[in-house]
């Protein structure tokens, strides 16, 4: 085995994320270390953890309408989820997107093709 995904609760809410990262790619010896979070406190912490050896970063957005992203999440912080994104992919480090795609509730959101 070497890769590991953090995930779990959000994992930019993990105070040691950083040290845990160094010591999965120094200690462990994972090649491939995947950050799973939609908090916006991952984007302050990106550039650390990609220097760390990061190697994908994957956010959660499910809208991009300020109003249903409130309501889907229960928090008002979707300029704050989408400049964390952005901060992301300034690192270098690939990122991932998820979306999930709800009928009736964000579906018109996606171009029909």
């Amino acid at each position: 085995m070497d890769s590991i995904k953090l995930t779990g609760g959000d994992a930019a809410l993990y105070e040691p994320l950083e040290l845990a990262v160094h010591r999965l790619r120094c200690e462990a010896g994972f090649s491939e270390i995947e950050i799973i979070s939609r908090h916006p406190r991952i984007g302050e912490r990106a550039e650390h953890l990609a220097a760390l050896g990061v190697t994908q970063f994957n956010m959660s957005i499910d809208t991009l309408d300020p109003r249903l992203h409130a309501e889907l999440c229960g928090v008002d912080d979707l300029p704050q989820v989408v400049h964390a994104l952005q901060r992301c992919v300034s690192t270098g480090v690939p990122v991932k997107v998820n979306t999930v795609v709800m009928g009736g509730i964000n579906d018109q959101e996606v171009p029909a093709s």
